[in-house]
């Protein structure tokens, strides 16, 4: 009842890091800094369900910026549970158009965050959340040997969640919150390469994205908007001689522009000092996203 499964290991480790150049951050004109996340979560094989587990899991979650902004330089520490109720369906596995199903993911999790450069006024330092999400992203693997690889390459993510404070002030905070984003792109201009020891070709990943955030809580701009934008990735290390090095096959060196048309507000325009654009340039890696 408790424990893996046969094909499994015990525990996934999984990481998320990213760090970007942002020209206002769509909060001020005079932003200009440098931002960078770091996420870091074990799950462990919990009580067998279903064809699945539930699974506890811890997580730590650090975020900063070149500002003097407490709110953006934080560490959180968490511990929950999650149910990931089809990953090891083998019959969705047998097809592009219900893989992303095994990828959908419930969980519970307690949120406890600490400052990293000073006490964060009006503010509590804890909550819960509970919700589900998948992310789900291809046209990045590499194709079998012998066959061509894809035009087109995509990702999508969906967060739907229920928070109890969300580290506002308010203790009954007690707020739905619907986040999606998804990018589409082509893999565009190809230019072979002379023989080097990373890649065989330079490949450019055009693309176009969105991202949209909703609560039920608050008519803050910043949590009721969207928007939709364009930009331009390298993969340096998508080769196969990386197959076996996520941490470099997966590295993603990028640019983008919001956003077309400006930032959509759903509820509260924000302050005419308040940007409604944004330039990044930055870097991201991962390892086992999914």
């Amino acid at each position: 009842m408790w424990g893996k499964y046969p094909e499994e290991d015990w525990y996934l480790y999984q990481v998320v890091g990213e760090t970007t150049y942002r020209n206002t951050n769509l909060e001020s004109r005079s932003f200009n800094a440098q931002v960078a996340y770091f996420d870091n979560r074990i799950v462990i094989r919990g009580l067998k369900f279903l064809g699945s587990s539930i699974d506890p899991y811890i997580e730590a979650n650090v975020r900063g910026d070149t500002t003097d902004a407490t709110f953006n330089n934080t560490v959180d520490v968490m511990a929950g549970i999650e149910y990931r109720p089809f990953r090891l369906n083998k019959k969705l596995a047998e097809s592009p158009w219900t893989d992303w199903i095994r990828n959908f993911r419930s969980y519970v999790v307690y949120d406890k965050r600490e400052p990293i450069k000073d006490i964060i006024v009006f503010s509590n330092d804890h909550d819960v959340e509970m919700g589900f999400d998948f992310f789900k992203e291809w046209g990045i693997d590499m194709p079998k040997e012998g066959d061509k690889d894809t035009w087109l390459w995509g990702e999508l993510f969906m967060n739907n969640r229920f928070r109890k404070t969300d580290f506002t002030i308010n203790d009954h905070y007690d707020g739905f919150i619907f986040n999606n984003a998804g990018k589409i792109g082509l893999k565009f201009p190809r230019i072979p390469l002379p023989k080097n020891p990373l890649n065989d070709e330079m490949v450019f990943w055009p693309y176009v994205f969105f991202d949209q955030v909703s609560t039920s809580a608050i008519s803050a701009n910043y949590e009721n908007r969207y928007y939709i934008g364009a930009g331009m990735r390298l993969m340096p290390f998508r080769a196969y001689r990386f197959l076996n090095s996520q941490w470099l096959f997966r590295t993603k060196i990028f640019g983008e522009y919001i956003a077309f048309g400006g930032v959509q507000n759903t509820k509260t325009e924000p302050p005419s000092s308040v940007p409604d654009r944004d330039y990044r340039v930055g870097i991201n890696f991962s390892l086992n996203r999914f």
